[in-house]
């Protein structure tokens, strides 16, 4: 059964009850977060399982981020009634364990600070070096390299199933902060509504 955010019904009926503008992103985020949950691999010919495992776990990555980036046009269509952050740079997810998991693959963290775009080089030098554990930058950056071709399985050893795992633990954590974020708007706008209600 596809997973859908877990507020997309109450939204839906804040939206109609409040006689608030009609969302032109909201039907593409709920589709790319259940294609981002539901993504489990893909097939190429002569190619290994292990490279195919390794591109499956960035590209679900993407899909991840995808998601998460549509949801800020989502917040941004109603930032007149729902005070939330839209900007994904913005936004950080900070998780110890997972940073520190992360972390021991070395070889990723140098292409990350190497050759992610600028405005990102800054959070990736503290995660590196322990100041921050925020892993969204992280899945910000492997977006990125992966998105430019600069990222490659064995070049970033992902053909290591224990470096794919973290990888595809920060997609997970994606999917979920991005159902959490969508929940937070949903009552946000709700509050909105019943306020405006009142007042009427």
């Amino acid at each position: 059964m596809k997973r859908y955010p877990i507020a997309r019904r109450h939204f839906s009926i804040t939206l109609k009850q409040g006689n608030l503008p009609k969302s032109k992103y909201a039907s593409l985020f709920f589709a790319r977060f259940s294609l981002a949950d539901a993504f489990v691999s893909i097939k190429a010919r002569d190619f290994s399982e292990t490279s195919m495992k390794g591109y499956s776990s960035l590209i679900k990555l993407q899909l991840a981020y995808s998601a998460f980036d549509t949801l800020m046009n989502v917040i941004n269509e109603y930032k007149k009634f729902a005070r939330l952050q839209s900007n994904p740079y913005k936004h950080s997810l900070n998780r110890r364990i997972l940073a520190n998991q992360l972390r021991t693959n070395s070889t990723l963290m140098d292409l990350l600070e190497m050759h992610t775009e600028k405005k990102l080089k800054p959070r990736i030098n503290l995660f590196n070096q322990k100041i921050s554990d925020d892993v969204l930058c992280i899945a910000m950056g492997i977006r990125h390299l992966t998105a430019h071709g600069i990222l490659s399985v064995g070049g970033s050893e992902l053909d290591l199933k224990v470096n794919r795992d973290k990888v595809d633990a920060l997609s997970i954590l994606l999917i979920d902060y991005s159902d959490e974020v969508f929940s937070r708007l949903s009552q946000k706008l709700d509050d909105y509504v019943e306020s405006h209600l009142f007042v009427n």
